[in-house]
């Protein structure tokens, strides 16, 4: 009974560690909405073309390099790889 009472107990731990780590991770991705949303307002408002153009430029490529960071071919490994990306983000890690 004991054991039992201790594996529940693990997986519900383990449980609630994975909601607190998607919890932070979905309040990571809105707040890069959310800047996302303010520098585009930014590019906007710039009258210089070529400027608008390199900022423009700059944010497609920061957005290829996201997104080809966790294209395995296996789904299962690239949501791993992507929890610990924003995980790594959250806390300041890079990697590149």
């Amino acid at each position: 009974m004991k054991r039992e009472m201790d594996a529940v107990n693990s997986i519900l731990h383990r449980q609630y560690e994975q909601y607190n780590l998607s919890k932070e991770n979905i309040e990571m991705i809105n707040r890069k909405y959310h800047d996302l949303k303010h520098q585009i307002g930014v590019i906007r408002t710039e009258r210089d073309s070529e400027k608008r153009e390199q900022y423009l430029a700059e944010m497609e490529e920061e957005i290829k390099t996201y997104e080809a960071q966790n294209k395995t071919g296996n789904q299962v490994l690239d949501t791993i790889l992507t929890g610990k990306h924003l995980y790594c983000m959250q806390h300041d890690i890079n990697f590149t």
